[in-house]
């Protein structure tokens, strides 16, 4: 029989499968049609492909754990008189992401996750993360059980803070936003009073009311890009950063009378300062 060539496929390294899963993923055959008899020849099979480890789980699947380097492999399999090139691609798999506050890896792993965590590549595929003024869909807002969320900086799809993200996050003491952000939305940090510094990196381009008001623990604020980032008004205009402490706000050296002289950003004129 002229062996049945097959496409790559994609298995992550240490990943655990269940039978069903194995022999879907590999085109074998259809679970319904692996009765007992096949178990034999399913886990030889398997050790031919690099699983060494087996158990069994309460529904009788067959758990197999693949401890391969990461590389491509074509393997010959018998499978009930049926012969096969089976091609693998072993990758390594995305780490979860370790959180210094558990009530926020709740949220983000609730919405963005599975099974109560979330890898470095499924934060980097967010692109939309939540905001508004309910906290019904919006976790963050006014959620006093938050307290840091220096794991945002592995959100790099997400390019916008909408309005309200995290306002009213009165025990938040740190927060990294993410490199690839351009814009903030009103009020995004309104009231993050716990918050004693933050930094706005180079990617952001434009900045809406209110999005720092009443941050009252603040002690710095460094704004990374060259080009001071468009201030958005509203109807009320209190500012970027009213009620922040006198906080001294960081810049490019080169573009502090660029700051200074932008609207929206010179009424912190006597506050900004070069970045050391």
């Amino acid at each position: 029989m002229t062996p049945t060539k097959k496409k790559i496929h994609k298995i992550q390294k240490m990943s655990v499968l269940t039978k069903n899963n194995f022999i879907k993923a590999n085109g074998l055959m259809s679970y319904s049609d692996v009765n007992s008899a096949d178990i034999e020849v399913l886990q030889q099979t398997a050790t031919d492909m690099g699983y060494d480890e087996f158990s069994y789980n309460d529904s009788g699947d067959l758990l197999l754990k693949k401890t391969e380097e990461v590389g491509s492999y074509t393997y010959v399999t018998t499978f009930n008189c049926r012969t096969e090139d089976v091609s693998v691609t072993v990758t390594e798999a995305s780490p979860n992401i370790v959180f210094a506050d558990p009530d926020v890896k709740a949220i983000v792993a609730n919405a963005f996750g599975t099974d109560g965590e979330i890898t470095e590549e499924q934060a980097a595929a967010v692109t939309t993360f939540m905001s508004g003024d309910d906290s019904s869909t919006n976790k963050f807002r006014s959620n006093l059980s938050v307290n840091s969320f220096d794991e945002f900086a592995y959100f790099t799809g997400v390019t916008e803070i909408g309005d309200n993200t995290f306002k009213g996050c009165l025990n938040m003491t740190s927060i990294t936003i993410p490199a690839n952000v351009t814009s903030i939305g009103e009020s995004a940090f309104n009231t993050c009073e716990s918050l004693t510094t933050v930094t706005i990196p180079s990617s952001v381009s434009s900045i809406s009311n209110s999005a720092f008001l009443a941050c009252t623990k603040l002690t710095s604020v460094t704004c990374e890009a060259t080009t001071p980032p468009t201030y958005v008004p509203d109807n009320y205009g209190v500012g970027i950063f009213f009620n922040t402490n006198d906080c001294p706000i960081y810049v490019p050296a080169a573009s502090v009378d660029a700051y200074k002289a932008a609207e929206g950003w010179s009424t912190y004129a006597d506050r900004i300062q070069a970045i050391a």
